[in-house]
């Protein structure tokens, strides 16, 4: 298996902290510029698959579906700040991408199962007596949290061949936890907020770097 170009990797790693840091450090502005910064962040690590993608001659499908669903992250970045409902549908369709990539490469067992109802108890003590506060979304972060969980699951199932993807996996789960928390008190400090992109962006890069890992 081809483990793609270590200089790729880490050229996608810098300039998605760069275009990263940029959005965060004008994230407040009243304009919609520095949404294409974060959008540009994920694009990083999205070539990056893409790149495995083309070297496999389009064969391989867990690379095809890794580089979907960054694909559909980076759209999803952007949706997220405009209208929180479709941004969340999106994100959603990107891990069926993860999942469907990531279930080819370890097809469904007991594994399985058993990670996806120790995350999916966690989500939901997590979020505990505070998600009825959502209202309206309550049902949809349930349903998210659900989807997030199995392909979390099918990540960690992989592990012994690709740590990178159950680790970015992991960091995903925790990121979009931490979001949802911003829904119950939206004041949360910058430093949260930093931990929350810098969780994300990892996660995308370690999915996209493992693509070529299978």
């Amino acid at each position: 298996t081809d483990m793609g170009s270590p200089a790729l990797s880490i050229i996608s790693a810098l300039l998605t902290a760069l275009w990263g840091t940029v959005y965060f450090r004008n994230r407040k502005s009243e304009k919609k510029w520095p949404l294409a910064f974060k959008a540009a962040a994920t694009c990083m690590p999205l070539g990056e698959a893409f790149f495995c993608c083309l070297s496999g001659g389009f064969q391989n499908p867990v690379c095809m579906g890794i580089a979907a669903g960054a694909f559909f992250c980076a759209a999803a970045d952007v949706l997220l700040e405009l209208h929180f409902l479709s941004g969340m549908g999106v994100f959603a369709i990107g891990h069926v991408c993860f999942l469907a990539a990531l279930l080819s490469a370890a097809p469904l067992s007991g594994r399985h199962l058993i990670f996806f109802l120790l995350l999916f108890a966690a989500s939901l003590l997590f979020h505990g007596r505070k998600l009825p506060q959502t209202g309206a979304l309550a049902l949809p972060i349930v349903l998210y949290g659900a989807l997030l969980s199995a392909m979390t699951a099918a990540a960690l199932a992989v592990f012994p061949q690709a740590p990178g993807a159950a680790a970015g996996a992991l960091l995903f789960y925790l990121s979009d936890n931490m979001i949802c928390l911003r829904l119950y008190r939206p004041d949360h400090s910058d430093t949260f907020s930093a931990f929350v992109l810098i969780f994300y962006y990892s996660a995308i890069w370690l999915l996209c770097s493992s693509a070529c890992f299978f």
